[in-house]
């Protein structure tokens, strides 16, 4: 009976630990599929400070047929509290569509994983943060909250939302279209 109590907590633990696995490769493989029909990918960087605007990255990803059209917005204040905007296009001869996968879920980056009605909702420890993305030295004050927004098994975005150590507010959201 003892050893029946012992190994309950261990089988529990397995479990829980094996389905979120499953609903994570689950994820994962909707997201690889949406992928590779996705047409036009938004990915925005905003970063506030007391609510103003500061910083903001955007760059817009458009597939035609076998090359990438890739247009970056940067817009930042200066020194004299002006916001200046630089500006570039490129063409991609060779389409890659990973490059569109931001990350992919792993259960040892995650904390406090919830699902419900195609949503996926976490948070990232600061450690763990510059695994799940290739982000700039952002120094992170606490967890990043992570939301994934699905529709009939497609991923529409992708929203990561954090604080600085110096109290800024940083949203890091991708959208994608078909």
């Amino acid at each position: 009976m003892k050893k029946m109590l012992f190994l309950l907590p261990i089988f529990l633990l397995l479990i829980f630990v094996g389905c979120s696995s499953n609903k994570l490769t689950k994820y994962n493989k909707q997201i690889e599929k949406s992928i590779e029909t996705v047409g036009v990918v938004s990915s925005k960087i905003e970063m506030k400070d007391s609510g103003v605007l500061i910083y903001e990255y955007l760059k817009v990803e458009s597939v035609t047929e076998d090359k990438l059209n890739v247009k970056i917005d940067i817009s930042s204040l200066d020194e004299t509290f002006t916001f200046k905007k630089q500006s570039s296009t490129e063409t991609v001869e060779d389409l890659n569509r990973n490059s569109f996968l931001p990350f992919k879920l792993k259960d040892d980056l995650l904390d406090d994983l919830m699902i419900e009605n195609d949503t996926l909702t976490c948070t990232v420890s600061k450690e763990n943060i510059g695994k799940l993305y290739a982000l700039p030295d952002f120094d992170i004050d606490g967890n990043a909250e992570l939301v994934l927004n699905f529709e009939n098994e497609i991923i529409i975005n992708i929203t990561c939302v954090f604080k600085t150590t110096s109290g800024k507010d940083v949203i890091i959201h991708t959208e994608y279209s078909y």
